[in-house]
């Protein structure tokens, strides 16, 4: 299998236990449920655990418990992940995450 590496579209954080960005196959990814194409976070689940450290892929957790971003995300950081926990957040006057980055 040829491996891909793509571009890392938020350069804030670099894993420090592995490469990353990089497309690999995973014995738990089929198309019968979709594309057979997903995101893994070796940090948040067992699969993507277990296909990170096979591939030599690093884990970066860049959300603190709180759902915010931490202090290396740049102009995100301190900010919610998720706009419903941001008691502070004005859908009129405030754009999300998402928004920002789209």
């Amino acid at each position: 299998m040829k491996v891909s590496v793509t571009k890392q579209l938020l350069p804030y954080a670099q894993p420090t236990d592995g490469d990353a960005f990089r497309v690999v196959l995973g014995d738990f990814v089929t198309t019968e449920d979709g594309t057979g194409i997903v995101h893994i976070a070796p940090s948040f689940g067992a699969d993507d655990f277990r296909t990170g450290k096979q591939n030599g892929i690093g884990s970066l957790t860049m959300v603190d418990r709180q759902g915010k971003f931490i202090d290396t995300m740049g102009e995100f950081a301190g900010r919610f992940v998720k706009t419903e926990y941001d008691t502070n957040f004005n859908a009129k006057t405030d754009n999300s995450v998402d928004m920002t980055l789209s």
